[in-house]
């Protein structure tokens, strides 16, 4: 019972942590607000979102660190040099109550 137990929670980590992996996307928007928080909308959109992420803007991530400097950084270059990009969400949404946070982004070879 305990082993079904742990798997079961298990996979529930795996499928609730496996939502916004997107790969070769472009930036198309990108906004900053004065609230040291950046919002960003890909092309293709990402097929599948938390229930909680239901604004038109798909990503959000705060710049009052270092690591959100550098996604800031990366996401502007992606932006501006339609490079493709890939996006790690978190599957959460407390940077903004209605986009989804992002943990990473990749700058992917063209």
């Amino acid at each position: 019972m305990k082993k079904i137990f742990v798997s079961g929670l298990l996979l529930l980590t795996f499928i609730s942590s496996s939502y916004a992996d997107v790969y070769h996307v472009n930036i198309v928007k990108v906004a900053v607000r004065k609230d040291e928080s950046v919002y960003f909308n890909t092309d293709p959109a990402p097929s599948s979102r938390p229930g909680c992420a239901t604004n038109s803007w798909h990503y959000a991530f705060k710049v009052n660190s270092d690591a959100g400097k550098g996604m800031l950084s990366l996401a502007i270059t992606a932006h501006t040099t339609k490079a493709l990009i890939g996006v790690q969400s978190l599957g959460t949404c407390d940077t903004y109550h209605n986009m989804e946070d992002v943990d990473y982004i990749i700058l992917e070879e063209k």
